[in-house]
């Protein structure tokens, strides 16, 4: 079952997480509601006056270091946003050692600037 809580004054919802690997927790099981149930759940938080965003890439990504595809994967992740009717993506990059080596700057640059595209 998916339930979220919040509480007055926000304004966003980040579910988490859609990985490199596929959707979990938070997204998953919105990912999982009939298309009725998900409609029902958006029309809820558009009342509100809150938007339902995904959290991508997080701490147990490691996309720079694992020679991911930046354009490919920020074609994939828009796709499932648009696909199960979320509001956007929060970049969560946890890529550590990519930030160490000076690469992780290039990726999330041409990562985020495909996502836009979308």
């Amino acid at each position: 079952m998916f339930n979220l809580f919040w509480d007055k004054g926000y304004n966003i919802i980040a579910l988490t997480s859609l990985t490199l690997s596929g959707p979990t927790e938070q997204v998953k099981a919105f990912a999982g509601l009939s298309l009725e149930e998900r409609k029902i759940k958006k029309e809820e938080y558009a009342a509100a006056g809150i938007n339902v965003i995904v959290s991508v890439c997080g701490s147990s990504d490691t996309p720079t270091t694992s020679g991911v595809d930046p354009l490919h994967i920020a074609t994939t992740m828009a796709q499932f946003v648009i696909n199960n009717d979320l509001d956007g993506i929060d970049v969560s990059y946890g890529d550590r050692n990519a930030f160490i080596k000076g690469t992780a700057e290039a990726w999330l640059s041409n990562f985020t600037q495909a996502l836009r595209l979308h």
